[in-house]
């Protein structure tokens, strides 16, 4: 093993220094790295689960101008429905974790909304065709729906089976078809709940 002396010592020591120093700089780096990605993720959880309550709350008032425009209809009285406004999304959605794709959707679909009014209030005026505000609201309601539930679908949330009701019914009311509000409904007790048509 040689001698020992004190330059030997001290470049011993100066060594193990340097080398725990790397190791103490490579588990603090990986510690914040870990950490930061925690946080995003969680802030992007929390942002998918923000928009996708907002736009299932669009959803449900779109339905219900629907709804009242439907019995407004059958009372014998003019339907007057109003498209709701789209709501104002969070200043503080953390639009970069949501992803490009996402972010873009929900960025197009208060552009959409915008255009919707446009073609409605024409309709109204020109052609004056009372339901076509109706009209307007179920496809503005379905694509809010169809882009909450693909949130919920990308950060895998829970989906709200009442939302997916009114989501589905406003499909179909988008598409055209005559289905009555009352034939979906929700099935469930104890158990989830499902939806049946």
């Amino acid at each position: 093993m040689g001698d020992w002396n004190w330059t030997t010592f001290l470049t011993f020591i100066a060594g193990a220094g340097i080398l725990s120093g790397i190791i103490n700089f490579g588990l603090i780096t990986i510690r914040d790295y870990w950490s930061k990605r925690q946080s995003t993720l969680e802030s992007a959880y929390l942002s998918a689960s923000r928009l996708a309550c907002i736009l299932e709350a669009f959803t449900l008032r779109c339905g219900q101008v629907i709804a009242e425009a439907e019995a407004d209809n059958i009372q014998g009285r003019e339907p007057t429905p109003l498209i709701p406004s789209f709501p104002v999304y969070p200043s503080d959605l953390d639009w970069k974790a949501l992803g490009p794709d996402l972010t873009e959707q929900a960025l197009a679909l208060a552009n959409f909304h915008l255009a919707v009014l446009n073609e409605a209030d024409y309709a109204q005026v020109y052609e004056a065709d009372s339901m076509v505000m109706a009209d307007m609201c179920s496809v503005l309601g379905a694509e809010a729906w169809k882009l909450a539930r693909d949130v919920r679908r990308s950060w895998k949330l829970q989906e709200n089976q009442r939302y997916k009701v009114e989501g589905e019914w406003l499909l179909q009311v988008a598409m055209g078809i005559e289905v009555k509000r009352s034939s979906f409904r929700i099935i469930g007790g104890d158990k989830p709940l499902t939806v049946q048509k």
